[in-house]
């Protein structure tokens, strides 16, 4: 079986995953499959330096929560969240917390989460972060980010979280998540 090439191409022409095939040494036309057994017909995506547009990777959210005080101890909070269609994302999350003259009486904690005020499910070290703050002025200060993938099969909200144990006074927590879509 004679094998014939799309017309103008060889076994040296080389053809972008955007053309959805390749030609192989042998001058075969090959598909290219992903991991998932689709064709992989090209990339949404921009390269003009604007932004992506919904849907496209590197679609991105910027999403900052307002500085407030912890108003209980050892209560998970949300400090700021996302609504997110289906597909894989790159969260990073940055929380800041303030002693503020409380009397800290253990850890701050703090993740990126698809449950809303939980640290349910999350890992210590990968999406979920710890600190111990002890003493306390208002100049007492930490800063903490975590980043995770997040594959959607589903619309999602993702949540920055955070929990303050304290005796007396509020500490203060504010934080953003930004996040891109990769694929």
């Amino acid at each position: 079986m004679a094998f014939s090439p799309k017309s103008g191409m060889t076994n040296e022409t080389k053809i972008s995953a955007a053309e959805g095939y390749y030609i192989g040494p042998w001058g075969e036309e090959t598909e290219i499959i992903n991991s998932s057994g689709l064709l992989i017909s090209g990339v949404a995506g921009i390269t003009t330096g604007s932004g992506a547009a919904a849907g496209s990777v590197g679609e991105s959210f910027t999403v900052n929560g307002t500085a407030a005080d912890f108003t209980a101890t050892a209560t998970v909070i949300n400090v700021c969240s996302q609504a997110l269609t289906s597909g894989n994302y790159l969260v990073i999350g940055v929380i800041q917390t303030r002693i503020n003259g409380a009397t800290m009486t253990g850890p701050v904690n703090y993740s990126i989460s698809t449950n809303s005020a939980s640290i349910t499910g999350t890992t210590l070290g990968i999406d979920r972060g710890e600190v111990m703050m002890t003493g306390g002025t208002n100049a007492s200060f930490h800063s903490g980010s975590l980043a995770r993938i997040l594959n959607l099969s589903g619309a999602a909200t993702v949540y920055l979280t955070a929990s303050a144990s304290f005796s007396a006074g509020n500490p203060q927590k504010a934080g953003s998540l930004q996040i891109v879509r990769i694929s």
